[in-house]
């Protein structure tokens, strides 16, 4: 076995992102590839993905720019479309084990730096997540930051009725979280970059909710909805940089802010 063999996902027990059979196994919740000598990482959190009667499996995101981050990559999903409250498979069968264990899967390859992304469930679970591990920088793309009722209603969000109702009903009240504004709170140290676009009202509502906390910056873009924020940010040339730029600590990681 080659030093890339032993640091990558193969190693960890976990599948590589080439292995082509991944993308329609729900079983498989989590992916990596932790090329020799890297230090950083960049940690993606999948959506919910495709409504519908037969939605599929829940995606990974963020891999089409894999081989152009600087450093290692783990890619996440959530087949049960829980927002990661029921777990990821292949880490752990509830939220507490599958983040115990993905801190160490950082830890046993020798990541100083981490970088934790995801585009609206994924976002929340970014949001969650890396604040529990105390990461170094999150960056959320029109996320969620509550499913729960109180949350919802404070944001005048009525979107995901029908996910968020199978969610209640096939897990018990307590489990994971369904606000990660007390979870942020509690994160000072992680450098929380929240973004949304302008012509998706409710999504500059769920993320005002953590305006008033000095290590969460608010991004807004004119002229943007949640279904392409992430997708224009990335083909005007602004994603990979803003990425990069967090793994390697550069001050312009922080990206437009509007106010």
């Amino acid at each position: 076995m080659t030093e890339r063999e032993e640091r990558d996902g193969r190693a960890t027990g976990l599948p590589s992102h080439a292995d082509p059979a991944i993308d329609d196994d729900p079983e498989v919740g989590c992916i990596a590839d932790f090329p020799a000598g890297s230090r950083t990482a960049l940690v993606a959190f999948g959506g919910i993905g495709r409504f519908g009667p037969d939605p599929g499996v829940a995606p990974f995101e963020f891999r089409g720019v894999g081989a152009s981050i600087d450093g290692a990559t783990v890619y996440l999903r959530d087949p049960s479309r829980t927002w990661y409250r029921s777990g990821v498979p292949g880490l752990g069968p509830d939220p507490d084990t599958a983040i115990a264990a993905l801190g160490a899967l950082l830890e046993r390859n020798r990541i100083e730096r981490s970088v934790f992304t995801g585009v609206s469930a994924g976002g929340f679970a970014a949001l969650w997540y890396g604040s529990v591990l105390g990461v170094d920088v999150v960056h959320a793309f029109v996320p969620q930051t509550s499913v729960g009722l109180s949350g919802r209603l404070m944001a005048r969000d009525r979107r995901y009725r029908p996910n968020i109702r199978r969610m209640r009903a096939a897990l018990p009240r307590d489990a994971g979280v369904t606000d990660v504004r007390p979870v942020v709170a509690r994160a000072a140290a992680t450098n929380v970059h929240v973004h949304w676009g302008d012509r998706t009202p409710a999504d500059g509502r769920q993320a005002r909710r953590l305006q008033s906390f000095e290590h969460v910056q608010i991004h807004e873009y004119p002229g943007v909805k949640h279904a392409d924020l992430a997708a224009s940010l990335l083909d005007s040339g602004v994603l990979l940089p803003m990425l990069n730029g967090a793994l390697a600590g550069r001050s312009n990681e922080r990206g437009p802010t509007r106010t």
